[in-house]
């Protein structure tokens, strides 16, 4: 196909008028009519520009669309202080504001579990949520030299993805665990026998605690008989996980001890920083 025959593709004004919006304007940005207009000619594929006559009335068109779809692109938004409805100061409202992105970047940016090139494009993904006003912004900090982290580094969104496959299949996992030996050099989890300790658990959910993420589940006894307990795994913290597709998870509320409507927020409150385990109600004096 003929570089000319793909432009040929996009030929609505509408739709370029949508475009440039959503791109270039947000809640702190908002677009003049020469400013979209100039825009929209810029990044128009079709031979020939859009007429400044007729942008009022895409305008107008891309506002009754927004009103009946932006539950995907967001809310139209237009007009000063003292009249809502004139078209001016054009911007897109995206579904997440500016400040609710820079705070899951800065969460993202913050787990230094995840690789550095990883964070990167999870973070680029988060940027394209709103115009490139955000990315301009957030580039020198997103490309800056990062420290070294200290912490282990693993496949983490890799584990990740194979267990929330495992959720929505109801699948028992199968994985080792990562240690570092004396050295510092990342080794799996051994037995007393010394070889490489595999667990088998039933994952129910994953949690985010105390800046990192882990997996609450129950372990699978060596024996086969029924799991004694719910306990947890930090995810960054595994390696090599299997699904088992022939192997149903063991429902958490047949669990001896267990709540019969367990409630993942209640198990994070009584198991602080994640530590397994039966919590124990404790009374202190003080004089």
């Amino acid at each position: 196909m003929s570089q000319e025959s793909r432009k040929d593709y996009i030929t609505d004004a509408k739709l370029m008028v949508l475009y440039v919006l959503l791109k270039y304007s947000d809640e702190d940005h908002p677009l003049k009519k020469d400013e979209i207009l100039a825009k929209v000619n810029a990044e128009y594929l079709y031979r020939g520009s859009i007429p400044k006559s007729t942008l009022d009335r895409n305008l107008t068109a891309v506002r009754a669309f927004l009103e009946e779809k932006g539950d995907l692109f967001g809310e139209f938004q237009c007009g000063t202080k003292t009249n809502k409805e004139r078209m001016v100061n054009v911007r897109i409202a995206h579904l997440f504001s500016n400040y609710e992105l820079r705070y899951l970047i800065d969460m993202v940016s913050s787990c230094d579990y995840i690789k550095i090139k990883e964070r990167q494009q999870l973070i680029e993904k988060l940027l394209s949520l709103s115009s490139v006003c955000l990315l301009s912004e957030y580039r020198p900090y997103l490309y800056k030299k990062p420290v070294k982290a200290k912490i282990m580094q693993t496949d983490f969104f890799k584990n990740l993805k194979a267990i929330h496959q495992a959720l929505k299949e109801c699948h028992q996992i199968q994985f080792y665990r990562v240690q570092r030996d004396p050295d510092g050099a990342p080794m799996y989890e051994t037995d007393e026998n010394g070889n490489d300790r595999l667990y088998t658990v039933n994952p129910y959910r994953t949690v985010f605690s105390d800046g990192f993420c882990y997996l609450v589940c129950s372990r699978v006894p060596e024996d086969g008989s029924e799991p004694a307990r719910i306990s947890n795994y930090r995810i960054d913290r595994m390696s090599d996980i299997q699904i088992l597709s022939d192997k149903g998870i063991f429902p958490e509320t047949s669990i001896a001890g267990a709540p019969k409507n367990i409630d993942t927020k209640k198990y994070i409150s009584t198991h602080r920083m994640m530590w397994s385990g039966t919590p124990e109600k404790v009374r202190f004096r003080c004089p």
